[in-house]
């Protein structure tokens, strides 16, 4: 038998077991997910993994937001919720000086829907912390973090 001939079918297991053989449950799949990717593809289930594990839940990207902070900025309030509830920093703010709060007062979701209600909660949890509502403006946030200042008057979460 032609050595090319008993390669191919070699060739071909390696890389089916390289790539995985698709049974794969989601569960396997969360668990290799960080908060961040979690956060990314708007998946709640794995953000809830991810936030068990503790994993990525303080990561930065390239704004400076956290998972916690990036899934409010983008209107994710179930998985923000999910987060803080698992000890995401509530007192994140991006390189801009931009914080939860800031999110929270800008970007509207009606009651009654599920992204609405808990971003409710989320800011009633935010409050109820000492979080300053309104907000201080995006420059004093950064210039409280460079003076080592913020977050302020901190309580427990």
């Amino acid at each position: 038998m032609p050595l090319r001939r008993w390669l191919w079918p070699v060739a071909a297991m390696t890389m089916v077991g390289c790539m995985g053989d698709g049974n794969r449950n989601d569960g396997d799949r969360h668990q290799a997910m960080n908060a961040m990717v979690a956060v990314e593809q708007g998946d709640p289930a794995a953000a809830r993994e991810a936030a068990v594990a503790r994993r990525g839940l303080e990561q930065r990207d390239e704004s400076g937001a956290t998972p916690f902070l990036k899934a409010i900025a983008t209107g994710q309030y179930v998985i923000a919720e999910i987060l803080a509830d698992h000890g995401a920093d509530p007192w994140a703010a991006d390189e801009f000086g931009l914080t939860a709060m800031h999110y929270i007062r800008t970007n509207p979701f009606p009651p009654g829907t599920a992204e609405g209600d808990a971003k409710v909660r989320v800011r009633d949890k935010l409050r109820a912390i000492g979080f300053p509502d309104p907000p201080p403006p995006q420059g004093d946030v950064r210039h409280l973090i460079e003076t080592r200042r913020w977050p302020p008057q901190r309580r427990s979460h």
